[in-house]
């Protein structure tokens, strides 16, 4: 799917233990395909976070609907986000609350023979809310109480909703909007590897997910139906100092089959089946001081079709 290695990177503030953050990926944290590593390691309650965030890669999609592919057009995305997460406990189980709101731009160009076509398109993109709830192994803490926390295995759901208000063009191919709600479905597992001791902490999380997409009215004279997306995430980290981690990722990503059908007649024009993603890279941490966190990311497509 990606013709071109995805390189992210992004700037974070921190407050408390951290106000703002950054993890870039192949769609981005709670807005798209893709988490990040230690996103969901457990936080003290009221922690505040302001996000911002910025993604650059090359593909056969735009970043805002990565599940529609098309293999004639080579795609530049850029992508930047303000995020607002709050850890907020329920019954006592660490919540962690996340908004989303993304910009970006993608230009294009078609590989059609004796045909040059070039496109470019910016604005803001689809808005989305997330909360994510601790099922196992992380109650809800005060900041005294989680410096004392030895964390060993923890659980968690996690519902993402992105709504379509982004900008759209339904005469384009390629959009900033999707016009289509997706709602993901994620299970977010986190599990221990070493004494709980800053510096020498290392950590296995595994994020399996279900995203469902509605039905695209009308692209082009045409609406859109697709499957709903399945994904694995993984990432192991290791503690560099008390201050750097790095994190080995990899994750498998499903597009479900789509198909399209004609407005005009109602007749199904085309069919595509479900395409397979392996993405492989790494993740760089280091906090600069007590208040400015640096993460960078890189994905690669290893495998798929």
């Amino acid at each position: 799917m990606i013709d071109q290695p995805i390189k992210t990177e992004g700037i974070s503030y921190m407050r408390f233990l951290i106000a703002i953050w950054v993890v870039c990926s192949l769609a981005f944290p709670a807005f798209g395909q893709l988490d990040g590593a230690r996103v969901y390691w457990p936080l003290p309650m009221n922690t505040n976070i302001v996000g911002a965030h910025a993604a650059f890669g090359t593909m056969n999609a735009a970043w805002s609907n990565l599940e529609r592919i098309e293999p004639r057009l080579s795609v530049q995305n850029s992508l930047y986000l303000f995020t607002y997460t709050r850890h907020q406990p329920i019954f006592n189980r660490t919540t962690m609350w996340t908004v989303v709101l993304p910009a970006g731009q993608i230009s294009t160009r078609t590989s059609l023979p004796n045909e040059l076509n070039e496109a470019f398109f910016h604005g803001l993109g689809d808005p989305g809310i997330s909360a994510t709830i601790n099922l196992f192994g992380a109650p809800g803490l005060k900041a005294k109480e989680y410096a004392r926390y030895d964390l060993n295995t923890t659980v968690a759901l996690g519902v993402n909703a992105t709504f379509p208000l982004g900008q759209y063009d339904e005469d384009e191919p390629l959009n900033i909007g999707s016009n289509q709600y997706k709602v993901k479905f994620s299970l977010p597992m986190v599990k221990a590897l070493s004494a709980w001791v800053p510096g020498k902490r290392v950590a296995l999380d595994v994020i399996p997910s279900l995203t469902w997409l509605s039905t695209n009215s009308n692209s082009q004279g045409l609406e859109i139906e697709q499957d709903p997306m399945v994904s694995v995430e993984s990432h192991l980290s290791r503690d560099l100092t008390k201050k750097a981690f790095i994190s080995a990722d990899y994750s498998y990503l499903r597009f479900g089959k789509t198909t399209y059908t004609s407005k005009e007649t109602g007749a199904v024009i085309q069919e595509t089946g479900a395409v397979d993603t392996h993405l492989l890279g790494m993740t760089l941490n280091f906090l600069i001081n007590d208040n400015l966190q640096l993460f960078l990311t890189h994905l690669q497509t290893i495998g798929g079709g």
